[in-house]
């Protein structure tokens, strides 16, 4: 049985975001896809928005920085990890400056891919605390 956990996998290509999939499952967090940043608008709105949303490098109308920007106005905060198709040290440090959660690139069928899931998890969880006590 899977959590209700609502995430979201934003992008543009199969890979490497459709590969996050299985590895999402094993953790028992289902997903679901949107092809837009409007389309992660939409779901912010609404009740019991996204918790995590996992974004593509780009996409169709925009960049990871967009879906960052996006989760910016949000009334409940939502994290947002950005997926590449390999290492990128200047990229990784640019997504962490500008909000993004984590930045990961596969394989995600390890135990750090694990980490880095729960980790984001926790640090929202601090960030929506946070927010009810400002």
């Amino acid at each position: 049985m899977t959590n209700k956990i609502p995430v979201l996998l934003l992008h543009s290509t199969i890979e490497p975001v459709a590969s996050l999939k299985p590895a999402l499952a094993r953790l028992s967090i289902a997903s679901t896809d949107v092809l837009t940043c409007a389309e992660v608008r939409q779901f912010l709105v609404q009740t019991g928005p996204p918790q995590l949303i996992f974004t593509d490098v780009a996409f169709q109308d925009g960049t990871w920085k967009d879906a960052v920007r996006a989760t910016a106005g949000a009334k409940v905060a939502a994290g947002v990890i950005v997926v590449s198709r390999f290492s990128d040290d200047p990229l990784y440090v640019a997504a962490l400056q500008c909000g993004a959660l984590d930045f990961i690139f596969p394989p995600f069928d390890t135990d750090e891919f694990a980490y880095v899931v729960t980790s984001a998890f926790e640090q929202l969880f601090r960030r929506r605390n946070s927010m009810a006590f400002a």
